[in-house]
């Protein structure tokens, strides 16, 4: 892999063409044709025991934070990173050295064994820990960016000259994706390579060690090199996604089964219920979580409400006045949900009421809380 030191860039005219729809990759921004998108890490955020009033107030503070990006896709990709074993081996030798030091004591002859064995019993465990990154499309390629990341996918000059108008606004966005709530962070090149392999070889065991790509520039070359073995494919009226690549040396096969989440119950979080993200941890299986949704202003949310609301009055009106028979009692119910506690932000793709969040609730909408 061409990878392998920092600032590198791909030239090589026999590279294949990526099967991605990303032609370039800058920083912790990923380009594809049309769009930028940044990309950044969440802290890690306790859930279990805390009180009810912290974890009211971290949902507060994400969605402030997602009240500024109204207008924007926001991207949410939930995985897993092996634990790092061999760095806390390492560190912990370490603490155990200094302690005994001023002493005058040093490990047991034991001790390398000890630590070997801890190693394999974290190792045979399969012990992994969560990853939440989220990415926010903030730049619309120009026409002229457009054709010259189609046609010359690998000239860095236009892509370097695109962000570089676009700092303050990046810069911006690096500030505010920092904020209570979210507490982000751009992805460095090995967390970004992280994202990518994951998203691409799905059902595929994670590899031991992450990936150690330092560059900061990416070209469609070294983007075929990093997800070009791995490739979809589906049966008519198959149940699952086949993913077939080489890791390690090896074809793997996995059958990927892909659960689509629609409008559920009327949830009280976190009083009563736990985040969808959070439950999912109790499985003991592999999932990979990935959701896109838009913030929207307010006005126009209302406006759809109304909209609905004057939509279901007529509904009513037709069935009690001009039939004189009662309404069903389905019209009734949408009403209430249509105009209790709307929420004001964000807008679900492909949903018939919009305004509405994924799992109807105004206090449960961050499907991401760690």
């Amino acid at each position: 892999m061409r990878l392998s030191s920092a600032g590198t860039k791909a030239r090589d005219p026999s590279d294949p063409k990526p099967t991605t729809p990303l032609r370039q990759i800058a920083g912790n921004v990923a380009m594809t044709s049309t769009m930028g998108t940044a990309w950044y890490r969440l802290a890690a955020v306790p859930w279990s025991f805390r009180p009810d009033r912290d974890r009211e107030s971290h949902i507060i503070n994400q969605a402030v934070v997602a009240a500024q990006l109204t207008g924007k896709k926001i991207h949410i990709r939930g995985t897993t990173t092996p634990f790092p074993v061999r760095t806390w081996a390492q560190q912990h030798h370490t603490m155990v050295v200094e302690k005994g030091r001023p002493y005058g004591a040093g490990p047991l002859e034991c001790w390398p064994d000890l630590l070997e064995g801890e190693q394999r019993l974290f190792l045979g465990e399969h012990q992994s820990e969560k990853e939440v990154f989220v990415g926010v499309d903030f730049l619309r390629r120009s026409i002229w960016n457009q054709s010259a990341a189609t046609l010359a996918p690998e000239r860095v000059g236009p892509l370097t000259r695109e962000l570089g108008r676009q700092h303050a606004k990046l810069a911006a966005l690096d500030t505010l994706m920092g904020r209570a709530g979210m507490n982000g962070t751009p992805v460095t090149g090995p967390q970004m390579a992280w994202l990518l392999h994951r998203s691409s070889y799905l059902g595929f065991p994670a590899p031991a060690k992450r990936l150690t790509v330092e560059v900061d520039q990416w070209g469609a070359g070294d983007l075929a090199d990093l997800l070009g073995e791995a490739a979809w494919a589906a049966d008519p009226f198959a149940t699952t996604l086949r993913v077939t690549g080489i890791l390690g040396g090896k074809a793997i096969t996995r059958h990927v089964a892909i659960l689509t989440v629609g409008r559920m119950q009327q949830m009280d979080i976190p009083q009563a219920d736990q985040p969808w993200m959070t439950l999912a941890d109790s499985l003991g299986i592999p999932l990979e979580w990935s959701a896109h949704v838009t913030p929207r202003a307010d006005k126009d949310v209302l406006a759809e409400i109304r909209l609905i609301l004057g939509k279901i009055s007529s509904q009513t009106n037709h069935y009690e006045v001009e039939h004189e028979m009662d309404a069903p009692s389905a019209l009734t119910s949408s009403a209430g949900r249509s105009g209790a506690n709307p929420p004001p932000f964000w807008h679900r793709k492909g949903s018939v009421r919009s305004p509405v969040n994924w799992d109807g609730s105004t206090r449960s909408w961050p499907p991401w809380t760690r």
